[in-house]
């Protein structure tokens, strides 16, 4: 019996110590303390120390307004389905790979409470600035229309995936009337730290490498290519060279040219997906376009127009060549029949003479020439 109650207090004892370092653990980890919670798609790197506060107006600290104190040791990750290769000494080319799990998401802590170990007291998160174009309202207006911005958010966990904007303003076109284009980005971070060390602004990075994509394939081409005139925003022809516009952004993007290699080498993510957002001109540019199109198309009404008047005046030539044929035949066709058996002798020229006088009904006298038997002869009518 004794025994009994010994095995029981052991478990409840052991049940209590249990669940409460695992409050205590979870506690901690939102400090973070020791531990830190590292949310689905998210991923922190650890630090040796972090420089409290933020830089205030007129503090004589340099560097960013945010904490960004100590060596990164570590990097913890919540992104199913990633395993982070850490196996460089560069911190770096530290990589997502593909795998089943991390061997990290095993733990028990993380399995049961959700928080993985930092390896130190003395360490803690990085505190970070992700500033992305992003196509979004401003915070403090929420009545506003969606538009492109730039925002810096403060965070501790980044997530894997995102999305950024990028603007295009003015592209050269033919025509020089500029096209602004806001594409959206989809993208992945293959290399973590890369991506929150290496540049301040991925954005700014990405956007002149974009520009000199959308120039390359907007340059031989007129404005309306891409945007169209009187009101009309698309068309088939303009939808087709947006949606090659695409795809020319996407396979340079994608291939393993050099464009792709500068974005794995300094912004150190993937491009998952590319999508075109808007398409817009200035006003000013806009109404010339507009003024173009117009013109355009009164020229080819008016080429319409004369192309039907010369049709029309082909068509009444070749009736009237079909008509003169026509009377041409017949005329023909009457010399053969009539006109040259009635003269092949007297006798048959004075029965054609006799037969058009039976038929005459207008003809009154034959004069002949003088010294005729009979000079005027009547043949028909009233005689005097």
């Amino acid at each position: 019996m004794i025994e009994v109650i010994v095995i029981l207090v052991i478990l409840v004892l052991g049940t209590l110590f249990f669940l409460g370092s695992g409050f205590g653990i979870r506690a901690l980890a939102r400090v973070p303390f020791r531990w830190t919670f590292t949310p689905e798609n998210t991923f922190c790197a650890v630090v040796t120390d972090e420089e409290a506060g933020e830089k205030k107006p007129g503090d004589k600290k340099s560097g960013d307004d945010t904490t960004r104190g100590g060596n990164i040791v570590k990097a913890l990750h919540g992104v199913t389905g990633k395993r982070l290769d850490k196996s460089s000494p560069d911190r770096m080319n530290w990589i997502f790979v593909n795998d089943e799990e991390d061997p990290a998401h095993d733990a028990l802590l993380y399995r049961t409470f959700g928080v993985q170990d930092m390896g130190s007291i003395f360490h803690t998160t990085r505190l970070n600035i992700d500033r992305r174009m992003r196509f979004a309202r401003e915070d403090d207006k929420p009545e506003q229309e969606l538009h492109a911005l730039t925002k810096a958010r403060k965070v501790r966990n980044v997530f894997y995936t995102g999305e950024l904007t990028v603007v295009v303003k003015e592209s050269d076109t033919v025509d020089k009337l500029g096209v602004n284009f806001e594409i959206d980005f989809a993208f992945a971070r293959r290399y973590p730290i890369r991506s929150i060390l290496k540049l301040a602004d991925s954005a700014a990075f990405l956007t002149s490498l974009v520009e000199n994509i959308v120039n390359s394939a907007t340059v031989g081409l007129p404005a309306g290519a891409f945007i169209g005139g009187e009101g009309t925003a698309t068309s088939q022809s303009t939808k087709a060279n947006r949606d090659q516009l695409i795809l020319d952004i996407q396979g340079n993007l994608k291939s393993t040219d050099d464009i792709s290699k500068k974005v794995l080498e300094v912004i150190g993510i993937d491009i998952t997906a590319v999508s075109l957002r808007s398409v817009s001109m200035t006003p000013a540019h806009r109404a010339l376009l507009e003024k173009e199109v117009t013109a355009r198309k009164v020229a080819e009404a008016e080429m319409i127009r004369v192309r039907n008047e010369a049709a029309q005046v082909l068509i009444k030539a070749r009736a009237q060549k079909k008509a003169d044929m026509l009377d041409n035949d017949a005329d023909a066709d009457r010399v053969e029949r009539v006109t040259k058996p009635a003269a092949e002798n007297d006798r048959t020229v004075a029965v054609r003479f006799a037969e058009t006088l039976e038929k005459n009904e207008t003809l009154t006298h034959i004069t002949y020439a003088p010294g005729a038997k009979n000079t005027v002869i009547p043949v028909g009518g009233d005689t005097p």
